[in-house]
């Protein structure tokens, strides 16, 4: 459901579209896709799969995509999220067999990306989707750029194993 926002003094209005992301690639493929003419949940569904290759890192156990779409001219926003940040069944009060954690098992084998996606998925057509998974996924370089907190992340932690490997 839309809820309706006041606009600041400092608010920028776009005329026609903007993206927003922790990557500046693909904020970059996003805009690409907009100028090709690609639906609005076709650009949210590509650009989960562009943050799932260039930033696997930011979703975590339970994490989610979230996409806002912002009309500036209504002055009214609207969220869009395909998987709860929390499982239900985090209440601690709640009995549970001895075998069963805290968390469902989805949470841990299932991200919720994958949730996400398919949500955004079932909204766009089916010669769309292909376009954009073939455009995405078929990188025939098979080297793509990753976020610079993800490799300065690889770069500390790969420096740890290795005076834990030497120490040894």
């Amino acid at each position: 459901m839309p809820w309706n926002y006041l606009p600041l003094s400092t608010t920028f209005e776009f005329k026609k579209f903007a993206v927003s992301s922790n990557s500046e690639s693909c904020n970059e493929e996003a805009r690409s896709l907009y100028i090709e003419g690609h639906s609005l949940y076709g650009i949210a569904f590509a650009m989960i799969i562009c943050l799932m290759k260039h930033a696997p890192h930011r979703g975590g156990l339970g994490g989610a995509s979230v996409a806002v779409f912002v009309d500036a001219k209504k002055g009214s926003c609207m969220q869009a999220q395909g998987y709860p940040r929390f499982p239900i069944r985090i209440n601690k009060s709640q009995e549970r067999s001895r075998g069963e954690a805290d968390f469902e098992m989805s949470t841990v084998l299932w991200p919720g990306e994958h949730d996400t996606l398919m949500a955004f998925a079932q909204k766009i057509k089916r010669n769309e989707r292909q376009k954009l998974i073939n455009k995405l996924l078929s990188d025939r370089a098979r080297k793509f750029v990753v976020d610079a907190d993800l490799a300065r992340h690889i770069r500390i932690m790969d420096t740890m194993l290795n005076i834990v490997l030497n120490y040894e």
